[in-house]
């Protein structure tokens, strides 16, 4: 995750990340974890996870895996939806010649793009 994206989830959901706890020793400390993951979850915009707190909390495999597979469904929506984005935006050769034949063609000296 680069620290752009984590910036952005941070000030989305209100809170740093410094409110993981890496080896929580209570159930006060797992269920912040977990709320913060639900959280997180959310910024990141999925749905709802389809699992109660204190189900995971409780170590119920069953509702890991139902939020396991809520995070991988959406992940692979998103690789889809971007593959057609890539796909319908596909022009050949000849269609961006004849494209900026009408405009002008965008050249990029010393790191910024010129239009001249």
């Amino acid at each position: 995750m680069n620290a752009k994206r984590c910036l952005t989830l941070c000030s989305r959901t209100g809170r740093a990340f410094h409110a993981y706890y890496p080896t929580p020793t209570t159930e006060e400390l797992c269920t912040s974890n977990v709320k913060l993951a639900f959280e997180l979850i959310q910024a990141a915009g999925m749905v709802e996870p389809p699992a109660k707190l204190e189900e995971i909390v409780a170590g119920d495999s069953s509702a890991v895996l139902r939020v396991l597979y809520g995070i991988y469904s959406y992940c692979a929506h998103m690789e889809d939806e971007q593959r057609r984005y890539e796909i319908n935006n596909i022009r050949e050769q000849g269609e961006m010649d004849e494209y900026y034949g009408n405009n002008q063609k965008p050249s990029v000296q010393h790191g910024l793009i010129n239009l001249s």
